[in-house]
């Protein structure tokens, strides 16, 4: 749990959830050709760990 955390508080997580939001949005008024790809990096740039802070 704490390693979740952990992973929440990098700053690469918002920007992972942003590009998800922003994916989600594209998605929904049917532009797949760039709503996937923002889904899919988004959720890589969530868990992920930064090079800083991997264990």
């Amino acid at each position: 749990m704490h390693d979740l955390k952990d992973r929440l508080k990098e700053p690469s997580s918002y920007l992972g959830l942003a590009s998800v939001f922003q994916g989600i949005g594209e998605c929904l008024q049917g532009n797949y050709e760039s709503g996937l790809p923002l889904v899919l990096l988004g959720l890589v740039g969530i868990f992920k760990a930064e090079r800083g802070n991997a264990k």
